[in-house]
């Protein structure tokens, strides 16, 4: 199983847009993950994103540019602190490959709990637009690549 986390592209500030939705450079950073996403032939069977505007815009783009728009599912526990566990549970038992897209510091919390067992080991760092890939064989979860809009 392959699992994708992604984070959504840079955001506006609340002052600007209390919603917070993507900035140009937010807009511009995801267009380009998501064109090199398209490149790798993905095929994704549920990208799951959280209900913030941020994170809905970045989905829809990627879903858009990879094809995978009937896999969109809006999902009210992937908010920033919103707790982890529940989600390994779920990832768990898992087996299509999904794509979560979210925010900070969940997605490092996840990556965390999956990959070292604790949530508070940092393992990843995730840039705006940033993605990264993990496969899970049984039940050991490895880090297979990760990049952001600088790198591609």
């Amino acid at each position: 199983m392959h699992l994708y986390l992604m984070r959504h592209g840079q955001a506006k500030a609340a002052e600007e847009d209390p919603e917070r939705g993507l900035t140009v450079q937010g807009w511009y950073d995801t267009r380009k993950i998501a064109g090199w996403l398209a490149g790798k032939h993905l095929h994704i069977s549920c990208i799951y994103h959280s209900t913030k505007l941020r994170a809905q815009q970045t989905a829809i783009l990627v879903a858009d540019t990879i094809g995978a728009t009937r896999a969109l599912s809006s999902h009210e526990n992937l908010s920033p602190n919103d707790p982890v566990g529940p989600w390994k549970t779920l990832l768990e038992n898992e087996t299509r490959t999904v794509m979560v897209v979210g925010h900070l510091p969940f997605l490092g919390k996840l990556v965390s709990l999956l990959v070292d067992g604790s949530e508070e080991s940092d393992t990843v760092q995730f840039p705006s637009s940033g993605i990264v890939c993990l496969s899970r064989i049984d039940a050991v979860w490895n880090i297979e690549w990760e990049t952001g809009p600088g790198q591609v």
